[in-house]
C-alpha cells in the first residue's frame, strides 16, 4: 500500500538539515571559501559568491605626524606581515607604496585609504580580520590603531543546508571553496547557535569570531529577518526560519 501521510515536523538530525517538510525556496551559489553545513552565508553587494560572514573588514589609523624621513612601515594582516615600506619623498607616496604593499598581501581581497593618507580600510572577504602595524626609525613615528567594523556591506543571503553527497564524498562534513551551495532563503532549517537561544527569538548572525553561527544578540550583529523556532540551552542546534524575498 502507497504511503499516503508524510510527518511535517523533522526530528533534530543535524545542522543544515530542514526542519519541516513545508514549502521553501532554495538557490544555488558559488562558495567564496569553505562553507560549514548549517551556517549562515552572505555576498557583498553585486557578488554572486556566497562566504560564511564574519568581521572581515578593518580600519587602520596612523594617528599623530605624518611619515617621516627614515621611517619603515610593517603592516600585519592576520597574522602575515606585509612588505616592509620605506619612507619615500614625502608623506603621500609613502602612503601610496604602503597601499600597494597592503593590497599585494595574500589575504587582502580590497584596501583603500583616505586623502590624508593615514587612515587604511582593509578587507579580507570570508575571513576574520586581525590588523596591526609598527613604524620605526626616524625622528616621530605615528602610532597605528586597528579597529574593527561589522561588516555592514554584507548581505544575508540565507542558510548552507546539508548535502549528502559532495564531490562523489559521502558524508561530507563542508562545502569546499567553489563548490556549489544549496541556500536556504524561505524556510526552516537546523542552524548551529554560538549561544544559547529561546523559541521566537529574533534571529542573528554572529560576527565576532561565530564563523557563520546564528545568536539572539543584535549589537554589532548582522540581522536574518528570522527568528528562533526551538529553544536551546547553550551553543548547539536550534531551528530558524527565514523568509527572504
Amino acid at each position: 500500500m502507497s504511503q499516503t501521510a508524510y510527518n511535517i515536523l523533522m526530528g533534530q538530525s543535524f545542522a543544515g538539515m530542514k526542519a519541516d517538510a513545508r514549502f521553501d525556496v532554495v538557490e544555488s551559489a558559488l562558495a567564496f571559501l569553505a562553507v560549514n553545513f548549517g551556517r549562515a552565508v552572505a555576498s557583498e553587494a553585486g557578488e554572486a559568491d556566497v562566504h560564511m560572514p564574519v568581521r572581515d573588514k578593518g580600519v587602520l589609523t596612523f594617528a599623530g605626524s605624518d611619515f617621516v624621513a627614515s621611517n619603515q612601515i610593517t603592516a600585519t594582516i592576520n597574522g602575515v606581515a606585509a612588505a616592509m615600506v620605506p619612507y619615500t619623498v614625502d608623506h603621500a607616496t609613502t602612503a601610496t607604496n604602503l597601499l600597494a604593499a597592503i593590497t599585494a598581501h595574500p589575504a587582502v581581497t580590497g584596501a583603500t585609504k583616505d586623502g590624508t593618507g593615514k587612515i587604511f580600510t582593509i578587507e579580507s572577504k570570508g575571513v576574520a580580520s586581525t590588523l596591526a602595524a609598527v613604524v620605526i626609525g626616524g625622528s616621530t613615528q605615528p602610532a597605528a590603531t586597528a579597529e574593527y567594523l561589522t561588516a555592514m556591506d554584507e548581505v544575508f543571503r540565507g542558510i548552507a543546508l546539508h548535502r549528502h553527497m559532495q564531490n562523489g564524498v559521502t558524508p561530507n562534513a563542508a562545502y569546499s571553496k567553489n563548490d556549489v551551495v544549496d541556500v536556504l532563503r524561505r524556510g526552516k532549517a537546523w542552524v548551529e547557535t554560538s549561544v544559547a537561544v529561546t523559541a521566537d527569538d529574533d534571529a542573528y548572525v554572529d560576527m565576532a569570531g561565530g564563523i557563520g553561527k546564528f545568536t539572539n544578540v543584535s549589537s554589532n550583529n548582522l540581522a536574518t529577518g528570522g527568528k528562533f523556532r526551538s529553544t536551546v540551552g547553550a551553543a548547539g542546534l536550534a531551528t530558524v526560519e527565514i523568509n527572504l524575498p
